[in-house]
């Protein structure tokens, strides 16, 4: 309709004047969105009075801003995902919840590669991570790029993915790996519903999940872990932790796991486990008993995707990317003590 009404503006600059909230409908709301659309007849106001990039900042955070973007080429971008963003839109969301307020990831580039110009792709998702997670995901631009990409989440895994978990509780090992089989039990939650230490020999239709971690630093009744997974279960940190007696602060739907567990070593008297297992933690944790301090409440899971490495698809050079603490979980580490 802009580029109709004022031919001058062309297809970039009323994409600009868009973006950088310019343009009002006549109930006065704020058009930012260029794919929004608008009633036929329905009359626009557009400020052009400081240009197309307006006076000084937008009047609304222009939605590519709520990215950053670290690495964008013809294959694959890499962007440092913010908390309560989602990756992509989910049927069922109810209205005003966090994500159905927050326009997904993959529509996010979309934008961003509008407002530069170029070729706006629908993004192809390697991998995922929870609407309250931030950090570092790769997407592909194009199907064989991600097949290639996500073909090395399999073995021998040649993409390698750490994280930062803020967790309840102190360790009594600087560093070790939870391993178990993961299924959903009757309640439809996502738990380890065995044990073991062998990828193949699982229980039918469980999936066998394998988590690393070491000790970064440690708090009043908190620390702070480094965790690099082997494999990439549904919310696995989360379920892994939570089943050592450790659950990542923040937690609101696997921290009950840690009550079941204990209940079950109270109740039942849980046989021997593996060393590798998170219930022998959980173990380790009954028996030490309750932390003495009380970790601080966070408004999210403490989790976020530090480090990302894989090998590009076209070039076969291996990239590597770090993202340091959001300045939410920041807060944490500087006041711990």
């Amino acid at each position: 309709m802009l580029r109709r009404e004022l031919p001058d503006l062309g297809s970039r600059g009323a994409l600009l004047a868009v973006t950088n909230g310019l343009v009002r409908l006549a109930s006065g709301t704020v058009l930012d969105d260029a794919d929004v659309e608008v009633p036929e007849g329905e009359n626009l106001s557009v400020d052009l009075r400081h240009g197309i990039h307006g006076p000084g900042k937008p009047r609304r955070p222009r939605l590519h801003d709520r990215l950053q973007v670290l690495h964008d080429d013809e294959q694959l971008v890499v962007v440092s995902k913010r908390p309560f963003t989602p990756v992509q839109p989910v049927r069922g969301d109810e209205p005003g919840s966090p994500r159905a307020r927050t326009a997904p990831l993959v529509e996010l580039l979309k934008h961003y590669w509008r407002a530069r110009g170029g070729k706006s792709p629908n993004p192809v998702l390697v991998q995922r991570l929870d609407l309250e997670t931030s950090g570092l995901i790769v997407l592909a631009k194009e199907a064989d790029a991600g097949r290639t990409l996500q073909k090395q989440l399999r073995p021998p895994r040649r993409m390698t993915r750490e994280y930062f978990a803020f967790v309840s509780g102190h360790l009594p090992q600087k560093k070790g790996r939870w391993e178990s089989f993961m299924a959903r039990n009757r309640q439809g939650l996502r738990c380890s519903v065995a044990v073991g230490g062998s990828g193949a020999d699982g229980p039918r239709g469980t999936q066998y999940a394998s988590t690393r971690w070491e000790v970064v630093r440690e708090f009043r009744g908190y620390t702070l872990l480094k965790v690099t997974l082997d494999t990439g279960r549904t919310h696995q940190i989360r379920i892994h932790c939570a089943e050592a007696g450790h659950p990542v602060l923040g937690e609101q739907v696997y921290g009950k796991l840690t009550a079941n567990v204990f209940e079950r070593i109270d109740k039942e008297k849980m046989p021997p486990q593996p060393k590798t297992s998170p219930f022998a933690e959980a173990l380790r944790v009954r028996e030490a008993g309750a932390p003495s301090a009380k970790p601080p409440r966070v408004r999210r899971v403490a989790l976020h995707a530090t480090r990302l490495s894989f090998v590009h698809p076209r070039t076969r050079k291996r990239l590597t990317f770090e993202d340091p603490l959001p300045e939410d979980l920041k807060s944490l580490d500087r006041s711990g003590g």
